[in-house]
């Protein structure tokens, strides 16, 4: 979480970093959305999971680059 705090959108106002948030990529350099889960005991539980749906759309958003 600390390299994504240090980007562009970790220095937006109003912009919350918090474990269990990532960035939803197409191309692996355009930021299209944000994924946000939360609930787990441990922060990185929450990554995993949002990771994981992101996975699952990931090459469809590759595609319409």
């Amino acid at each position: 979480m600390r390299e994504r705090a240090n980007s562009a959108i970790g220095h937006l106002n109003g912009v919350l970093m918090s474990a269990g948030g990532v960035p939803v990529l197409m191309g692996g350099s355009v930021l299209v959305a944000g994924v946000g889960v939360s609930g787990s005991p441990a922060g990185e539980a929450d990554e995993e999971c949002a990771l994981a749906g992101i996975a699952k759309i990931q090459e469809d958003l590759d595609r319409k680059q």
